[in-house]
């Protein structure tokens, strides 16, 4: 009985049937979903100013250069520090005056207002021993461009700078897309010889020139030169 028993739980214990196994079906391939890049509005100015520290310890946008159409009080600006690591910051024009005529057209003066952002306040500053002195160029851009972001300047490939600016001349670029190619460029150069950056100190004269990428096609929106 009790080998009857040891057979009878080893014949249980074995699956030796035919019946077929319900598998479940393939799933379909997962096609990749790209994320389309960020909707912005070109903008019609490029400019530059400077995040300042005065010798009394207050910060403040200074320079201002760039607006050529006059803006209303109230109107928004993005600022993109050309120093990675800080994020770019939007500011609000306080103040609007004629400024001198352009090689292009009548400039304008602008105020911006004071941004309180932790990281741009605690930012070394380049200056006389005083307490006065710049922490950063900025990049304005107005209208603004909430998806503006710096780039590394050595991280830009070659093919992605306009035509006839090399590296050595850039000193901002700023990308709107997230493609890590630049829609904006800045650049300084030694005015009596354009292929001379101007970061070497050897200028007499510095020149600059800002450029704008639209549809594939870059354009100069803005030049500067010594008065």
């Amino acid at each position: 009985m009790r080998s009857m028993f040891f057979f009878a739980a080893v014949t249980l214990g074995c699956n030796t049937g035919s019946d077929p196994v319900n598998t479940p079906p393939e799933a379909p391939p997962l096609t990749p979903v790209t994320a389309a890049p960020p909707a912005f509005t070109p903008p019609t100015v490029v400019g530059e100013a400077r995040w300042y520290q005065y010798p009394d310890g207050r910060r403040k946008v200074t320079n201002v250069f760039g607006f050529h159409t006059k803006t209303a009080i109230g109107d928004k600006a993005t600022l993109v520090p050309a120093t990675t690591g800080f994020a770019p910051q939007e500011a609000s024009v306080t103040a609007v005056s004629e400024g001198d005529v352009g090689e292009d057209a009548p400039s304008v003066n602008v105020e911006l207002s004071d941004i309180a952002d932790p990281a741009w306040q605690a930012a070394a500053i380049t200056g006389p021993p005083d307490g006065g002195g710049v922490a950063f160029r900025l990049i304005v851009l107005h209208p603004p461009v909430p998806s503006a972001r710096a780039l590394e300047i050595s991280s830009v490939p070659a093919d992605a700078l306009p035509k006839g600016v090399s590296a050595s001349l850039v000193v901002g670029a700023v990308d709107f897309t997230g493609d890590e190619r630049p829609e904006v460029v800045s650049t300084e150069f030694c005015c009596d010889n354009p292929v001379l950056p101007a970061a070497g100190g050897t200028c007499e004269y510095t020149c600059g020139a800002d450029y704008l990428r639209t549809d594939a096609e870059w354009a100069v929106v803005r030049s500067t030169q010594p008065l």
